[in-house]
């Protein structure tokens, strides 16, 4: 690594969830390119489970220290570390990223790069507010689809011209042989039951109760219909979050028969393996930035349904047939439309190949590593890229 420029990532957790998967995607492939040399610099204590996944991969990487609260002692140890660590680029990871790491960056002089996933409606004006004063300085803003190039312009007042597409990139990992007989075991399904599937955090915008309405609206169109679904159908949702209290009433709340083909495990590591035991794959956000785990269940050779939101949009519209596209504010029609994909199998198993093609071609490790180096290129030379 002698001789490579340091570029230093701001982020502000390395817990559960799609931008810090993506974090240590880009880092393990600027690694193994060899032109930059990636140092992660969290700005939390919530370093599990991607911490270690950095350390495991040999990618140099710091946390805050413990009892750091106040922003100007973060922002004074971020400057400290980037300093030592001699970064010539400082690329901010969404908002928090964006806010301390281009403070930073301004004080120390060093090329500045924002990036931006979705403006959430319910972000804090003080916030929203310094992301977009740190955004409009920054020499690049990195945007991962066209919904946020939108979202740039409409929510933080950024140009169109000065930010750059950069999609996401989807690791393809390959299941442990047995996860799907192991997987179900361990839930409770049955192993001739259908199971539809998604992997979200527990946000308010992931929409659980939306995810229960179309589980019970699909047992209500195959009690009725003469469907050609004759096995049990279980819905599954990997992942935790703040809503976990809310979403296990509304479990609690249901009858014993539905409620034993609902399962909530929480968070899991071994997303490849629960894709494995997955029939079916939906996504029943309010909106998205990039959705990765909807990349990555194409990847798995999933047929997919999402509901027709920003992001989802962006990677499901204008395609032969790679995943279904449903009303995202109608559980019953989307309930239609996952009971209409799991009642063909031969459609089904056509959109999961094609599915896991386009990913392979479009989201590919190499496109985001030689679009990123592109980027940092260009900053180095002190250009702003409008």
């Amino acid at each position: 690594m002698n001789g490579c420029r340091r570029v230093g990532i701001v982020i502000g957790q390395l817990s559960y969830g799609g931008a810090e998967r993506q974090v240590v995607a880009l880092a393990q492939g600027l690694l193994q390119s060899g032109k930059y040399s990636p140092v992660i610099f969290c700005l939390s204590n919530n370093v599990e489970p991607y911490g270690k996944s950095l350390t495991d991969a040999g990618i140099e990487w710091y946390r805050i220290p413990e009892g750091t609260r106040a922003g100007l002692s973060k922002l004074v140890w971020l400057v400290k570390q980037l300093k030592k660590n001699d970064c010539s680029v400082v690329y901010g990871i969404l908002h928090i990223g964006n806010i301390y790491g281009g403070g930073a960056a301004m004080l120390l002089r060093r090329a500045f790069v924002a990036s931006i996933r979705s403006v959430d409606a319910l972000l804090p004006f003080h916030i929203r507010a310094m992301s977009s004063f740190m955004c409009k300085r920054a020499l690049a803003v990195i945007a991962n689809s066209l919904s946020c190039v939108n979202s740039l312009q409409k929510d933080l007042g950024v140009r169109h011209s000065h930010a750059i597409l950069v999609p996401n990139a989807v690791l393809f990992r390959n299941p442990c042989a047995g996860s799907r007989e192991r997987i179900r075991q361990e839930l409770g399904i049955p192993k001739n039951a259908m199971v539809v599937g998604t992997v979200a955090n527990l946000k308010k915008e992931k929409r659980f109760d939306f995810f229960l309405s179309v589980f019970h609206h699909c047992n209500k169109i195959i009690s009725v219909s003469e469907s050609t679904i004759d096995t049990p159908l279980h819905f599954v949702w990997i992942g935790d979050g703040p809503e976990r209290n809310d979403a296990d009433i509304a479990l609690s709340q249901m009858s014993n028969d539905l409620r034993s083909r609902v399962h909530s495990p929480g968070a899991r590591q071994d997303i490849a393996e629960c894709f494995s035991a997955f029939d079916n794959f939906i996504l029943t956000s309010a909106y998205e930035g990039m959705p990765n785990a909807l990349l990555e269940a194409m990847a798995a050779g999933l047929p997919c349904v999402a509901t027709r939101v920003p992001g989802t949009v962006d990677v499901l519209e204008n395609q032969p047939e790679v995943g279904v596209l449903a009303d995202p504010d109608d559980p019953k029609r989307f309930a239609e439309s996952v009971i209409a994909l799991l009642g063909d199998e031969g459609r089904r198993q056509d959109m999961g190949n094609r599915a896991r093609a386009h990913v392979r071609e479009e989201y590919a490790l190499a496109k985001l590593i030689s679009r990123m180096e592109a980027v940092f290129e260009g900053v180095l030379k002190g250009v702003r890229l409008d």
